[in-house]
């Protein structure tokens, strides 16, 4: 197939050259991309499908006391924070009050930072729950819960020093 060429309106070879490049490329790249996205759910699933207990090595309690299983590999291979505090082979449990020191991470807010540890994929946040509003017509962008919610997202991400998650 030639491509239009739309200033003239005439068809030329070097443009249908170009679109087969094109093409070739975004197939490179779909060649990637599914992989990549299959590694992103494969990982992410650890986490979710309630295997991690099984397969963890560590222990994160969040600020309300609740525990959370986790990977120290994965954690470490993700963040910094998690490389320094895990590279010396003690401390196989993480109490966020320990580290968190002035803001109160709950389990809501740690299980999506860990959710993108995990999976490089942002979770929506929870409809129930911690962003829960007196208004029935209330969208969260501004109300009281939600944006104590994404402190303690942004807080949380500043402690494991996950500035991509930050900028997000």
């Amino acid at each position: 197939l030639q491509a239009m060429n739309f200033r003239s309106g005439s068809s030329d070879s070097k443009d249908a050259s170009n679109s087969s490049t094109g093409e070739a490329y975004l197939s490179g790249v779909s060649d990637v991309i599914t992989p990549l996205r299959r590694l992103s759910e494969q990982l992410g699933s650890i986490l979710d499908g309630g295997g991690v207990d099984f397969f963890s090595d560590a222990k994160i309690v969040a600020g309300d006391g609740r525990e959370v299983a986790v990977n120290r590999c994965i954690l470490a291979a993700r963040s910094g924070f998690f490389k320094h505090v895990f590279a010396g082979g003690g401390g196989c449990v993480l109490r966020l009050k320990e580290v968190a020191k002035d803001y109160n991470v709950g389990l809501e807010a740690l299980g999506i930072v860990l959710a993108y540890l995990y999976s490089g994929r942002v979770k929506p946040l929870p409809q129930g729950g911690v962003c829960v509003c007196v208004d029935d017509v209330c969208s969260h962008f501004g109300c009281r819960p939600a944006i104590d919610f994404l402190l303690q997202l942004l807080y949380a991400s500043s402690t494991f020093q996950l500035n991509e998650l930050i900028a997000l």
